[in-house]
């Protein structure tokens, strides 16, 4: 666990779990469990690292393709 000295306070900070990790990719629980079952942390942090948001990958082609339409 880390801290940050922020207003001249000590805030600490927490990793965040594998599980967290998964849920800010958009992953159901159910899918997380299946992977958890046959992976260590570290597999699983990785996986969720080299995931691709769906909702935010498809408001960049939604904003890629309105800009294309009004040229």
């Amino acid at each position: 666990m880390g801290a940050v000295v922020w207003n001249d306070r000590v805030v600490k900070i927490r990793r965040l779990t594998p599980k967290e990790c998964f849920r800010l990719q958009g992953f159901s629980d159910d899918l997380f469990e299946k992977a958890q079952a046959v992976n260590s942390d570290a597999q699983l942090y990785k996986q969720a690292g080299n995931g691709v948001t769906v909702t935010v990958v498809y408001a960049i082609g939604k904003a890629i393709l309105s800009s294309k339409n009004s040229e």
